[in-house]
């Protein structure tokens, strides 16, 4: 189930039943293994006027069997077999960031930096080493020697 399919279900449940409100993270944990279709059959069955347990609509259920997408990173230019797009998002944010340390660093000190270092960093450290230069860019960005970036 991708994650659009998810909230359409939740606002398909808020409005079947009143005051339906639950741990989304939860149920998306649960749920997002298998089928919208299969789980969204199951809601629309059901005659209750209590609203479903998560647990209780996978019973019996196969896991879906998700194809990976391969992704290139125009950052990096890894290619990957994607399974989690959020994921490789926060991947991709993180190529981004590199890139742009990697040509900001190289304009102005004159050093290029070895990337495979920041990709290693865990977020903290990553954030401690990025943010110096980010406040230092937002500073002088309207310098013209900081447009040509």
């Amino acid at each position: 189930m991708k994650k659009i399919e998810f909230d359409t279900l939740m606002k398909h449940l808020q409005a079947m039943y009143n005051g339906f409100y639950v741990d989304e993270e939860e149920w998306w944990e649960v749920l997002n293994k298998y089928s919208y279709t299969e789980i969204k059959k199951r809601i629309d069955k059901r005659r209750s006027v209590t609203p479903p347990i998560h647990t209780n609509l996978i019973k019996g259920l196969e896991p879906e069997i998700i194809k990976p997408v391969v992704l290139k990173c125009e950052y990096c230019g890894k290619l990957e077999n994607v399974l989690d797009m959020n994921e490789w998002l926060k991947k991709h944010e993180r190529c981004k960031s590199v890139d742009f340390l990697y040509r900001y660093i190289k304009k102005v000190k004159g050093e290029e930096i070895t990337k495979e270092v920041y990709y290693e960093m865990n977020a903290d450290e990553f954030e401690q080493a990025y943010r110096p230069w980010m406040n230092h860019y937002l500073a002088h960005r309207e310098s013209n020697f900081i447009k040509k970036i």
